[in-house]
């Protein structure tokens, strides 16, 4: 399964490191600074960029600057990396997202089982008389 990859952009990393531990579906890479975190866009495929609310607007805007040319589909959010309740809320709605955009890749074409559950059953099991 590809997972996705989520850019953290903060110093403060206990609670998201707890999260990490939670929500294996997504991959954390950890950046304290823009320069970090730019060398990381080059080096993952980053899905979305989380920064703490702590950190200047300048370097945002480096982030963003760097991460639009180099895939416009970018997730950017920022969030209090003290409140722990709204960290994993962030946390869940980008994972939601990547997910969601992840399926929206995929049409009926593709793999006609995806749209019809019914034909994704094992059929040598269903048809086996219990014995």
């Amino acid at each position: 399964m590809k997972k996705n990859v989520v850019l953290i952009v903060s110093k403060e990393e206990t609670f998201i490191k707890e999260l990490a531990k939670v929500y294996t579906s997504v991959v954390f890479e950890f950046a304290d600074n823009a320069e970090q975190a730019i060398e990381k866009l080059n080096l993952f495929a980053v899905g979305a960029i989380l920064t703490d609310a702590t950190i200047e607007e300048q370097e945002i805007l480096k982030i963003k600057k760097i991460a639009g040319i180099l895939d416009s589909e970018i997730i950017f959010e920022k969030a209090d990396f003290k409140n722990m309740a709204d960290l994993e809320k962030v946390v869940i709605n980008l994972r939601n997202e990547l997910f969601r955009r992840r399926m929206s890749n995929y049409t009926f074409e593709d793999n006609p089982n995806l749209n019809n559950p019914f034909l994704n059953l094992d059929k040598t099991n269903i048809f086996k008389k219990n014995e």
